[in-house]
């Protein structure tokens, strides 16, 4: 009975996985939008949301769009990460470019 329940309705982990994939589309959908923001702006949206948790706004809710904007700030440090690198590659320790004539 348990088995024929299992190919119906799908192990737990496949009804998991199917709801997962509904937040997940709703991440993906948002990504453009959250492209085209600066640093100042995806720092503006943790204030955004926390008002909108104050004003009841559920967690359920924001989730999708926090996500979206955590994700591409993680992204945007790995890219500035990956500036400061190849900066340092170019022109060596930092230390060089503030100490003058004497590390030249």
């Amino acid at each position: 009975m348990a088995n024929m329940l299992t190919r119906i309705f799908g192990s737990r982990n496949q009804r998991l996985l199917r709801q997962y994939g509904k937040i997940v589309k709703k991440i993906n959908a948002m990504e453009e939008g959250v492209k085209a923001l600066d640093d100042a702006g995806l720092r503006a949206k943790t204030g955004e949301f926390k008002r909108r948790a104050a004003d009841g706004e559920t967690l359920e809710q924001l989730l999708p769009e926090a996500f979206a904007v955590m994700r591409e700030s993680a992204q945007s440090c790995a890219r500035h990460a990956a500036l400061r690198r190849a900066a340092h590659r170019r022109n060596g320790p930092a230390r060089r470019q503030y100490c003058g004539d004497a590390y030249r």
